[in-house]
């Protein structure tokens, strides 16, 4: 059972009958790459679960905040359309009534009541007509 030699950069390759794989190198920084791997997996789980708990909370708040913030915006504005509505609906029932007291009418007719002009009104009770 012979094996086989392959040399490749430095390296001297033998694979035997098992299918079998050995390295042989002078080169360091080859030996700890294939020992290794490409990349030397350092994983800090530390770091990761810090970093991870760090994305989660501040997309979390930013959520929150957000969620709150069209809440009270949308509050805020059902409050200014009511306020404006009831400004609106004040401003209409003044001038309606300036606009009655401001007129002449009939209250009752059977009864010959009518409404004057509120300053008409005064004028006539202060020269008793």
């Amino acid at each position: 059972m012979s094996a086989e030699h392959h040399e490749i950069s430095r390296a001297k390759v033998s694979i035997n009958a098992n299918n079998e794989a050995s390295v042989e190198t002078t080169d360091h920084e080859l030996s700890k790459a294939i020992t290794v791997g490409v990349n030397e997996d350092t994983m800090d789980f530390n770091k990761l679960i810090f970093w991870s708990g760090l994305g989660v909370t501040l997309v979390t708040t930013f959520v929150v905040i957000w969620i709150f913030a069209s809440q009270m915006f949308f509050e805020q504005s059902k409050a200014n359309a009511t306020a404006t509505s009831t400004y609106y609906a004040v401003e209409k029932l003044t001038e309606d009534a300036n606009n009655h007291i401001q007129s002449y009418g009939v209250i009752d007719a059977e009864k010959g009541v009518y409404h004057i002009p509120v300053e008409q009104a005064i004028e006539k009770m202060t020269t008793n007509e």
